[in-house]
């Protein structure tokens, strides 16, 4: 701007010695108080839409010589400015008849390229709450540009004596050589540090557009910051390095920059990773970023007046994040908060485009959404980012996952692992529905791919989503442990960390009677094992016992298909089993009998004559485990063709024979009878001595 600049109401006056007075004007309300004729003013009040009118939105900035503008209401112009009549020359504009020419705008174009050959910065000091090194290598080479398009207005007599900013088109095409970011040191809650190195190209032109005195500046400011945001105090060490090629073309404006149609980017990508670590206390997150920009910044006049531009920027946002104690939900819905341990470092790299403009001081900026997601390699993603301290609204920036680590003691529950709703106890044949989730502790939003492993043979179940729905239907009555896997995420983390809920199917109607049950002949010890075969759709098994002719004793329920007997005493039992569920029991199925016990041995008998006639006592031992004794008689001495006299539990006897007659004794039990004793006769004495 020339010098001498003076408030004149709601306009800015410039004054110059040699050129006159230079009216600014930004806004409708600028323009009511500007010292410009009022026919001046109906005209130029066309150039500002009228939506700005009220919110004082300044997106138009038009510099008028205040003296040609007063000659041309007074339609004097061609006279008081006579060396400064331009005939409209031959650009295909509508031009007027004669000495007369056309009173709209005139657009120019001037464009500069430049080439770009790097730069680099080391910062060793306190930035804030941050306290450490900061170092930005950025061997940036390749080409840039600008296309700067003003316009200026003549009379009908063709004097100049307006010139407004339209818009500017910043374009390049870069390779990265091997940027490298890096921040090393301690830090706490939160910074925000920026600094711009310099101008790697700097470009001004002033020329006359007939008395309106114009400058024209083109400028491509570098620089590099930090940024970062903490809950607690600690250490980060975070590096990474960009390489590739970055194309890009956007026209900006007073408001807004758009991409040019037709342009796009790829082949970027960031390499050379270090790895990143922090040190600190539990449940914490820090988020840092290390970050390096290249702007393209065109003006009119200065940047004060009216400038817009383009911003880039190549970053590696990283963020630390832990969890500690019951803060992450109850994932295998057992009713008791998880008490979860465990966290993770994320480093990503990201490219990100801003614009900023101003007019008469006053101006904005802001991020443009990403518009290249349609051509890019399939390890890079559009992102909605949210910025740690310069976010104002989300945008959407180019994101690439560097690595990303998972931390925590083995053993203990991550947060990682998903939360998962669903029935706990299953019906049999009929599809169970499962949901599953990241939990809502975890700050990363993407969706992610979850696994299932059923535990009943049948194939993993893979689902993907933010909320991720799996069906299965279980064939049979059993409880199973399934393990649910949240595997990656769809930016590219793996997390392979997983949740395992107990699940018992259980059947809609009972189950059949078992097909069989097994038990042994014959135990000498009481010690023997019941068997009985399985039976589809059961989640247990109930077996009684009986002794003799008694009652039913329950003896187990259980889901095993066998149960082991012991301490049973001598005697005859039976088993009876059967097969229940939620929705009832089978009947029963009862076993073939058990004898429990061996047979006594032999007892030794003795014959005692009373001398008196037939007469004779006998008695025989008493036999452990024998229950009862029988005595048999035969006229030969064969035990086969003999006759039981007697069945007792006695070991006493007292018998008359006719004649000489031959005797065994047995000892028996539940499990039997022992062999005959060895025999013995009983003879006949004539009278009674």
């Amino acid at each position: 701007m020339p010098a001498n600049t003076v408030e004149d109401g709601d306009g800015e006056v410039s004054t110059s010695s040699a050129t006159g007075h230079i009216v600014v004007v930004e806004n409708l309300m600028g323009l009511g108080g500007a010292p410009l004729p009022e026919s001046i003013k109906a005209e130029l009040a066309a150039e500002f839409p009228p939506s700005l009118a009220s919110d004082g939105e300044q997106q138009v900035a038009i510099a008028v010589h205040l003296e040609a503008a007063l000659a041309v209401a007074a339609g004097d112009e061609a006279t008081a400015f006579a060396d400064y009549v331009e005939p409209d020359e031959p650009t295909g504009e509508v031009s007027g008849l004669g000495l007369f020419c056309d009173t709209g705008w005139r657009e120019r174009t001037i464009s500069k390229t430049k080439s770009l050959n790097g730069f680099g910065y080391d910062l060793n000091e306190s930035i804030g709450h941050f306290n450490g090194t900061l170092d930005v290598n950025v061997p940036i080479s390749g080409q840039a540009g600008f296309d700067f398009r003003y316009a200026f207005k003549k009379s009908r007599l063709c004097v100049p004596y307006a010139v407004k900013f339209i818009n500017t088109r910043a374009w390049g095409e870069l390779d990265l050589n091997g940027t490298l970011l890096s921040a090393q040191g301690s830090l706490s809650y939160q910074n925000d540090w920026r600094k711009t190195l310099g101008d790697i190209f700097n470009y001004g032109q002033t020329f006359f557009i007939g008395p309106v005195p114009v400058h024209v500046g083109l400028k491509m400011p570098v620089g590099v910051g930090f940024q970062f945001a903490a809950s607690a105090s600690g250490s980060i060490d975070v590096s990474s390095a960009g390489a590739g090629t970055l194309r890009f073309d956007y026209t900006c404006d007073l408001s807004s920059c758009s991409r040019t149609p037709g342009t796009r980017t790829s082949d970027f990508a960031f390499s050379n990773l270090a790895s990143p670590t922090f040190t600190g206390g539990a449940s914490v997150q820090v988020d840092a970023k290390p970050y390096a920009f290249l702007e393209l910044k065109a003006y009119l006049y200065d940047e004060w007046f009216a400038s817009a531009g383009l911003g880039i920027e190549a970053s590696a946002p990283t963020r630390f994040w832990y969890a500690l104690g019951q803060v992450c939900g109850d994932a295998n819905a057992d009713g008791v908060l998880d008490s979860v341990n465990g966290g993770f470092v994320d480093v990503q790299g990201q490219l990100s485009l801003y614009y900023f403009y101003k007019v008469a001081g006053q101006g904005d900026w802001d991020w443009i959404d990403w518009p290249f997601g349609d051509v890019l390699p399939g390890t890079w993603r559009v992102h909605d980012t949210q910025e740690l301290l310069r976010g104002k609204q989300p945008f959407k920036s180019l994101r690439l996952t560097l690595m990303f680590q998972p931390i925590g003691p083995s053993g203990a529950i991550h947060p990682l692992s998903p939360m998962v709703s669903g029935p706990k106890s299953p019906g049999v044949n009929t599809a169970a529905s499962y949901t599953l989730t990241p939990r809502e502790c975890v700050p990363l939003p993407e969706p992610v791919d979850f696994r299932i492993n059923w535990a009943d043979g049948s194939a993993q179940t893979n689902v993907s989503g933010a909320t991720a729905t799996a069906s299965h239907t279980w064939a049979t009555a059993d409880s199973r442990n399934v393990t649910f896997t949240a595997l990656k995420d769809s930016a590219g983390r793996n997390f392979n960390r997983a949740t395992t809920r107990t699940l018992t199917a259980v059947a809609t109607v009972p189950p059949p009677v078992p097909a069989a049950i097994n038990v042994p002949a014959q135990d000498n010890d009481g010690t023997f094992t019941v068997t009985w075969s399985s039976t589809p759709n059961t989640l247990d098994y109930d077996l009684e016992e009986k002794k003799g002719s008694g009652t039913w004793v329950a003896r187990a329920s259980q889901p095993e298909t066998s149960f082991p007997i012991t301490g049973r005493v001598f005697g005859l039992y039976q088993y009876r089993v059967r097969a229940c569920n939620a929705y009832g029991c089978s009947g029963w199925l009862t076993s073939s009998t058990v004898q429990v016990g061996t047979p006594p041995a032999a007892p030794t008998l003795t014959v005692r004559s009373q001398l008196c006639h037939g007469w004779n006592d006998l008695s025989w031992t008493a036999m452990p485990g024998a229950t009862e004794y029988r005595l048999y008689s035969s006229t030969t001495n064969n035990p086969a063709g003999s006759t039981m006299v007697s069945q007792g539990a006695g070991t006493t006897y007292t018998l008359n024979v006719s004649g000489t007659t031959y005797l065994w004794v047995k000892a028996c039990n539940g499990a039997g009878c022992s062999a005959v004793s060895a025999s013995k006769v009983a003879s006949v004495t004539q009278g009674c001595l």
